[in-house]
């Protein structure tokens, strides 16, 4: 439901859980609030007001981001790898389509008649798989420092979100966009996420937690809420 609290737009989901969440969306700047079912809207309309200018300063902080632009993937543009700028390179594939890096070129072998969702899925398969490497070759280096360990993790697709994790059967989800950022953000994901498996909300206790396993992790999750979601 969509409820006006002192000005303020909030739209408010309820579900099964123990806190509340509050999230400022990109792009636009809409508040959602995820509630337990028990709370009151009174409640609700109290943790909002006292989150006011929090929820403004990250208002700002999006309305004066760059316009995101829907990309093309057409031969010469720019793509990101690891925090690296590549450029985007387009072959016509003999057999089967692929998409590889060569130097600082990624390199799409696709068929003349494919369309901008071929390429773009073509070019997530390449980001896939290296977050797959990556998250298998640093996930045991942060269960060990933690001492936590998930069931399972995957990627998605997510358009808000940076990871996700599901406490009950300690499942870790993490954001095929990653790819494009620097690795201390995907250390950081994977690091917040274990955390998550032993304290599921936000305080104190997860805080020096993650602390002690990452203690600059203050920094590397400003910057990368700086990022947008493309």
């Amino acid at each position: 439901m969509q409820r006006t609290i002192d000005g303020l737009c909030v739209t408010i989901i309820r579900k099964s859980i123990k806190n509340m969440h509050l999230r400022v969306l990109s792009p636009n700047g809409e508040i959602q609030i995820t509630a337990p079912n028990r709370l009151s809207v009174s409640q609700i309309d109290r943790f909002v007001r006292e989150k006011r200018g929090w929820i403004e300063a990250q208002q700002q902080r999006l309305s004066e981001r760059p316009a995101a632009t829907n990309p093309a993937f057409v031969d010469g543009q720019p793509v990101y790898l690891w925090g690296g700028s590549y450029t985007l390179r387009l072959e016509e594939a003999a057999r089967g389509r692929s998409a590889l890096q060569r130097g600082q070129k990624i390199v799409l072998s696709v068929h003349p008649e494919d369309d901008t969702s071929q390429r773009e899925s073509l070019l997530n398969d390449f980001y896939r798989e290296a977050l797959s490497e990556r998250i298998a070759a640093r996930l045991p280096l942060w269960e060990a420092r933690t001492g936590l360990h998930p069931s399972a993790w995957q990627i998605k697709n997510m358009k808000t979100r940076w990871c996700t994790c599901n406490t009950v059967p300690r499942k870790i989800c993490v954001n095929l966009q990653l790819a494009k950022q620097p690795p201390d953000c995907l250390d950081y994901v994977i690091a917040h996420e274990l955390t998550h498996l032993r304290y599921p909300g936000h305080g104190q206790d997860f805080k020096a937690f993650l602390t002690r396993a990452m203690p600059n992790w203050p920094e590397i999750r400003k910057a990368l809420n700086n990022q947008t979601f493309v």
